[in-house]
C-alpha cells in the first residue's frame, strides 16, 4: 500500500485500460463521447441496474436520442417492450390524448422514466409494439429515438 492505495495487480491494470471498461469507453479518442462535455448520468457515467421481480422500467427516449445497450449479467429473464423510431410521435400523441394532465405538468415527459402505460392500450391506438424476453448472458440494445420499457420477472 502507498498512501491508502493498493498497487493494481497485472489482470486489474489490464481491466482499467481497457477500451471495454464502460468508465473508459466514453473518454477514448475513437469515441463520439469524447466530445461531450460533462458527465451525463447514463450516458458518459454507466448505469447499474438491480431488479427484483415486478420492478419496471418505464417508457423513455434515451439523452439525445442515442442508441443503448443494456446486458443481463444473471437473474431471471427482462421482459422488454419497444416501439420503433418510426412510430415514436404516435406514442407520444396517444400518451398525451389518455393522460393530458401529465404532459401540461411536465411536457417532456418522455424524456424522463416516471410513465408507465399498458402496450395493450399503446397498440388498440394503432402504436406498434414489440416484445422480446432478455436472459442472462444476453446483449439488448434499441435504436435512437426508439422508446422502451421493460419488466423484471426475477431477481
Amino acid at each position: 500500500m502507498n498512501n491508502g492505495k493498493r498497487k493494481l495487480t497485472k489482470e486489474e491494470e489490464e481491466y482499467a485500460r481497457s477500451g471495454w471498461n464502460l468508465n473508459v469507453m466514453p473518454v477514448l479518442e475513437q469515441s463520439l463521447l469524447c466530445h461531450i462535455n460533462g458527465d451525463i448520468s447514463g450516458m458518459k457515467v454507466p448505469w447499474l441496474y438491480v431488479g427484483m421481480v415486478f420492478s419496471a422500467f418505464c417508457w423513455h427516449i434515451e439523452d439525445h436520442w442515442s442508441y443503448s445497450i443494456n446486458y443481463l449479467h444473471w437473474g431471471e429473464p427482462k421482459t422488454w417492450y419497444g416501439v420503433p423510431s418510426v412510430a415514436a410521435e404516435r406514442l407520444e400523441e396517444v400518451m398525451k390524448k389518455l393522460t393530458p394532465e401529465l404532459f401540461e405538468y411536465q411536457p417532456d415527459l418522455l424524456h424522463q422514466l416516471v410513465t408507465i402505460m399498458n402496450p395493450n392500450i399503446l397498440m388498440s391506438h394503432g402504436v406498434p409494439v414489440v416484445r422480446t424476453n432478455q436472459c442472462a448472458g444476453e446483449f439488448r440494445h434499441h435504436l435512437p429515438q426508439s422508446l422502451p420499457q421493460r419488466l423484471q420477472s426475477g431477481i
